[in-house]
């Protein structure tokens, strides 16, 4: 008989494993799908294989802030439909593949879900993982895969955009300023910023990150069409010694300190670009508060590359130091309170530190709705904004609230109905629409929704 050695043992030992997993991934799975999902149980056996699911019980603080405000499915096209044809994307040749490709990418993550993220310790293998990656210096997140993440120099996270044709999001956000000009009401496009910066970045920019160059060519394309446009990189290149501090180290958003210091010059802008009444001043760095959580947050790349390659960071929230009083509406939460500058937090996002399965950012402005409105009770001007935001709004629709009487918030990624019909109905002083350069990124992946602006 042939004498087995180390290695045979040690590849029979991981099929065993393997075996083991395969075996548990198949049992999770028919515990949700069956006999929770189906058959309603809720008992010893299921809350051994789903224990978060069916028996960890609510901390009172978040059940008192959440138990009325979970998300509900609203029909928002039969409450704003288009008037000249349907939306934008119906008309586009590539929907019905990108339909099919969003159908696969759900199919991907479930698989993932299950095959990874419901084993036992998962997090934990994975962090060893990269740790030994680190060890033996084999740097699997390459410069040239633009869906891995790479360390930049000074230790902060980030991916890369590609190059991609703009025309598409030019021409939407184009006609969007031709419709609200007919209609009399000031535009304004603020490009808010991707980590890498085209001028501190220089051995990455234009060689491989173009999320600047893809920016650039989009201003272009307003400029040249008449369109008023806000460029914050300048801002910011300015304002930061090291430009990546305006960011997260761990994540692709911006700091809440941040986007208060956008949402001034907004402000300012909208003062002298339209002479609409703000109160600019009131959003002066010195006039808030820092509400720290320390070590609280990983970001979505720091999740990626998990604790063993970096580390979490601080966590803030910012509140006036003046008096404060909000209505603030929330439509699919079923939410209509009213209260101080802290209505605007959910911070029962904030009450345990969970580093890979809790998105503290989503506090502010309590994440990504369709629609949400925020009215300034002690508001000294009668201006109304209406912000087109993606998540780099969310540290900035807040503070613009304390410097005008109402705030009106669209997330167009979530929000069904025609926008124009939102515009006729709610009547803004002014339209902004505020995205970050990553997001024309998304264009060669085939998603178009953001720029669905009709």
């Amino acid at each position: 008989m042939k004498k087995r050695n180390i290695k045979d043992y040690a590849v029979r030992l991981l099929l065993g494993i393997l075996i083991l997993y395969m075996l548990f991934i198949g049992t999770k799975f028919l515990t949700r799908q069956i006999l929770i999902e189906k058959l309603g149980m809720d008992n010893a056996l299921t809350r051994l294989f789903f224990p978060i699911e069916n028996s960890k019980e609510p901390d009172e603080d978040s059940q008192k802030q959440e138990e009325s405000y979970e998300k509900v499915n609203i029909d928002w096209l039969s409450l704003y439909p288009y008037q000249n044809g349907g939306p934008i994307l119906e008309e586009e040749e590539g929907n019905a593949l990108t339909a099919f490709s969003d159908k696969i990418k759900a199919g991907e993550a479930a698989l993932e879900e299950y095959t990874n993220v419901m084993l036992p310790g998962y997090q934990k293998y994975v962090e060893i993982e990269k740790k030994l990656e680190g060890m033996i210096g084999w740097n699997i997140t390459s410069y040239f895969d633009y869906d891995s993440v790479a360390s930049l120099p000074d230790g902060y996270l980030t991916t890369f955009s590609r190059e991609n044709d703009v025309t598409y999001p030019a021409e939407s956000i184009v006609m969007l300023n031709q419709f609200l000009q007919e209609k009399k009401i000031p535009f304004l496009y603020v490009q808010a910023p991707f980590k890498v910066s085209e001028k501190q970045d220089t051995s990455v920019s234009g060689k491989l990150d173009y999320s600047n160059q893809n920016a650039n060519a989009l201003l272009k394309i307003l400029r040249e069409n008449n369109v008023e446009c806000l460029d914050t990189r300048e801002y910011l290149n300015a304002s930061f010694e090291n430009y990546h501090e305006a960011f997260y180290r761990t994540d692709h958003h911006w700091k809440p300190q941040t986007g208060l210091m956008v949402s001034r010059q907004i402000l300012e802008e909208l003062q002298s670009r339209f002479g609409l009444d703000s109160r600019a001043l009131l959003l002066d760095s010195a006039l808030f508060q820092i509400e720290n959580y320390p070590e609280f947050f990983l970001g979505s790349w720091g999740k990626r590359v998990t604790l063993s390659a970096t580390a979490p960071e601080d966590f803030e929230l910012l509140y006036p130091k003046y008096d404060t009083e909000f209505r603030v509406l929330i439509p699919e939460r079923n939410m209509d309170v009213t209260g101080d500058f802290s209505i605007l937090y959910n911070k029962s996002l904030l009450l345990e530190k969970d580093y890979y399965n809790s998105n503290p950012y989503e506090a502010y402005i309590w994440g990504n709705n369709a629609v949400m409105t925020i009215e300034n009770k002690m508001a000294e001007n009668p201006t109304k904004i209406l912000i087109i935001k993606d998540s780099f709004g969310n540290c900035v629709a807040p503070f613009l609230a304390c410097g005008v009487k109402k705030v009106d918030v669209v997330d167009v990624r979530h929000f069904s109905g025609s926008l124009e019909a939102y515009v006729e109905e709610t009547g803004p002083d002014v339209v902004i629409l505020l995205y970050n350069a990553a997001m024309l990124d998304d264009l060669s992946k085939g998603y178009l929704a953001p720029f669905n602006l009709k």
